[in-house]
């Protein structure tokens, strides 16, 4: 059957207006199809360019059916190919775009037997005006309604529909100078239309400066048009709306009402059924009394104060919203593209907020980088809230995270109306925090600080999970709101068990099955890995190739027990004066008894004469490279919930040696990795480094001992994995 059939299966509309540099690709790419039960019409919207001279012989060969009409637009122009289509399927095809050869032949297939209620949709490619493209795979969502109320994920001629529900549905609305695609998709799936998704590379999205998309005033205006026009088909059904079309809805209005604040237009001149709907859902939320007195004026103040307070945590807000980089290819990179979606969407990546009480970096601190840096992005993109800015700021930022700050970490005691108020304060900026990034998910990387944002969790009803890294005595407060959390991650056996100790508040608490897992931290065992020493911290320390290098890891604190090690070099240096000992690491916080600690162990080195043999060398960010370069770590803690220091040195092949308290023992096991020795007992921690210098056969056994034994329980990767299986079980639970 040639391409002219008297009673084609399929019509292809194809509106054009000065498109002559570009329609002959479109024509051609209709040509090429394997099948070849359709018809071309082509509606010339009062084209003023050599178009119509273009397309001359395949008009006079039959090719194709031209029609030219006054200029009425994109809609008018699709409209009028209606009209004149004798079809039982419409495909729509823009003058600038192709379809691929086998795109019409699968689609028909597809549509067989169908209801008429059903579209066929295939993925597309977007090829750029430097003709390098990107392959978009189409994704969607069980409830397409609420899909395509957050954006609209079909082009118009990835698409083949039943004539039918185009017709029963009004056809395109000719007001809008764009977005018409979107508009009458919306009102197809009000009417019962369902998209399915073939798994076939249909058609190329041409980006082409110049065009309608591209002109960002216009396309601000028309959207305004389309919400203004669905809110108000819909508020008169609101409370029969599912609440994912409800919560789309909501965050689209509100991202609207943003826009009209960062083009300094006042939201209800030019939106007011918008405003109106989003009003009414947010009361479906207050109280029975809040909703007498709450009213549009007041609802307005309120998104203008939350707009605001998105200014202030990002300057550049207003850009964003804005912007129309998608048609620049570096926006679909995976780190510019999430970073640019401001506004929240029914979206396959879900956004996981994480808290931590410091910006300092230490082993938690550590931990939280390893998880974002494995972190499957394809399903999870990570925000990080943090109290001030820091170390660990400056290093998420190089990977590419989105860093949040608020001072959350004040006392909030003694409760008096000013410790009210900042709790207040706190709160109500943290909700609105969550929101404007559409979080999925809180992780609390620390439990600290994280039971002030208490009320804010009540509010938000969002999946909550604690990582419980230590084992200090918890406050009631903070232990109630753990028990009530989705998940508590507890690093080690030990810490469990201290947290569910009986104590005198127990009654605030409940174990629900299933709220607590143990997951060990673990480490990246590629980066700490035994390797040959590269010699430059020895270099850099002034230490011999040949002396024997002891390390301890970790804050200066006596908790961490640097004051015994000194005392262990006592005794082991007369014996063994070619030891050396390197102590890493700094205060956690500059308090005054951390203070005169660190000017005690000075004073302690001086008094011992062991200025030559030990040696302070402050915060290090290198302790892969620092781990392969000793020869035995130390670990003299009096408390200590698991000791990662200890795991990544028994990674790299070294035997370590520990107090057996605590989590330690789950570390080092049986005596597999190393030593475990009772706390502050200097005499035995230096009998066992003298073992380990005097038997260095021994020392690589237990260090491959203690490298196997790492990668079973400690590798990073698999227990991310869990983490990430943690995440896809709370998004699934009922709140």
């Amino acid at each position: 059957m040639t391409l002219s059939a008297q009673k084609p299966i399929v019509s292809v509309i194809i509106p054009v207006f000065n498109g002559a540099k570009y329609i002959r690709g479109a024509i051609e790419s209709l040509i090429q199809q394997t099948y070849k039960d359709f018809e071309i019409i082509v509606v010339d919207d009062g084209s003023v360019d050599s178009t119509k001279d273009v397309l001359a012989s395949w008009i006079l060969d039959g090719t194709l059916q031209y029609i030219y009409q006054k200029n009425k637009g994109l809609a008018g122009a699709r409209n009028t190919g209606i009209r004149n289509a004798k079809g039982q399927y419409l495909k729509f095809l823009d003058c600038d775009d192709l379809l691929y050869p086998e795109q019409l032949e699968r689609q028909v297939e597809h549509l067989k037997n169908k209801s008429p209620l059903v579209i066929s949709a295939t993925g597309y490619e977007l090829e750029f005006e430097d003709k390098s493209k990107i392959l978009i795979q189409l994704f969607l969502k069980d409830n397409q309604l609420a899909q395509f109320i957050g954006g609209n994920p079909c082009p118009v001629h990835s698409l083949l529909t039943h004539r039918e529900i185009i017709e029963k549905s009004g056809g395109f609305d000719e007001t809008l100078l764009s977005e018409e695609d979107s508009d009458l998709w919306l009102r197809m799936l009000i009417n019962g239309a369902i998209f399915e998704k073939i798994d076939y590379i249909g058609c190329c999205y041409r980006i082409i400066n110049g065009a309608k998309s591209s002109n960002r005033e216009q396309m601000f205006l028309n959207h305004c048009k389309l919400l203004e026009k669905l809110n108000s088909g819909l508020t008169p059904k609101l409370y029969q709306l599912d609440e994912k079309i409800l919560r789309e809805l909501y965050w689209a209005n509100t991202s609207l009402i943003d826009k009209c604040y960062a083009v300094k237009t006042k939201p209800s001149s030019v939106i007011p059924n918008t405003i109106r709907t989003n009003c009414k859902i947010y009361k479906m939320k207050l109280g029975f009394l809040n909703r007498l007195i709450f009213n549009v004026r007041r609802y307005e103040n309120i998104t203008y104060k939350e707009y605001r307070k998105a200014c202030q945590i990002d300057s550049n807000y207003p850009n964003k919203l804005m912007n129309t980089a998608w048609r620049d290819k570096d926006f679909y990179k995976r780190d510019k593209f999430r970073y640019f979606e401001i506004e929240p969407r029914c979206k396959k990546i879900k956004n996981i907020l994480y808290l931590n009480s410091s910006a300092v970096i230490y082993g938690a601190e550590t931990r939280l980088i390893d998880i974002i840096r494995n972190l499957d992005t394809s399903k999870f993109f990570p925000f990080v809230l943090l109290p001030h800015t820091g170390p660990l700021d400056d290093r998420l930022k190089k990977l590419g995270v989105i860093t949040m700050h608020l001072e959350y970490g004040y006392p909030l005691a003694p409760l008096n109306r000013s410790n009210i108020i900042k709790f207040l304060r706190l709160n109500r900026d943290f909700v609105r925090l969550v929101r404007l990034h559409d979080i999925d998910v809180i992780h609390a990387n620390l439990h600290i600080n994280m039971s002030k944002f208490w009320l804010a969790f009540l509010i938000l009803q969002i999946p909550l999970i604690v990582h419980m890294r230590s084992h200090f005595w918890l406050r009631a407060y903070e232990k109630f709101v753990i028990c009530r959390a989705f998940k508590a991650i507890f690093i080690s056996k030990f810490v469990e068990k201290e947290f569910f100790k009986k104590r005198r508040f127990n009654s605030l608490m409940f174990h629900r099955s299933g709220h607590t897992e143990i997951l060990h931290d673990g480490i990246d065992v590629n980066c700490f890995s035994p390797q040959i020493p590269v010699g430059y911290i020895r270099k850099e320390l002034k230490i011999s190739p040949q002396d024997f290098l002891v390390g301890i890891i970790g804050a200066v604190d006596k908790v961490k027990g640097q004051d015994l090690l000194i005392k262990a070099a006592n005794i082991v240096v007369p014996k063994h004066p070619n030891t050396k000992f390197v102590i890493v690491g700094d205060l956690y916080h500059a308090g005054r008894s951390n203070i005169e600690y660190r000017d005690s162990l000075l004073k302690m080195i001086k008094d011992y004469h062991l200025t030559e043999n030990i040696i302070f060398t402050g915060f290090r960010t290198d302790i892969e490279i620092f781990m392969t370069e000793i020869d035995l770590l130390v670990q003299p803690s009096e408390h200590e919930a698991l000791g990662t220091s200890m795991v990544e040195a028994m990674s790299c092949g070294k035997p370590v040696i520990g107090t057996d308290v605590d989590g330690i023992p789950e570390v080092i096991g049986p005596n597999e990795g190393g030593i475990l020795l009772n706390p502050r007992t200097p005499e035995a921690f230096a009998d066992a480094i003298n073992f380990f210098i005097e038997n260095p056969q021994e020392a690589r056994k237990r260090g491959l001992q203690g490298r196997e034994r790492v990668l079973r329980l400690f590798n990073a990767a698999e227990n991310i994995k869990r983490i990430q299986n943690i995440y896809d079980q709370a998004l699934k639970y009922q709140w």
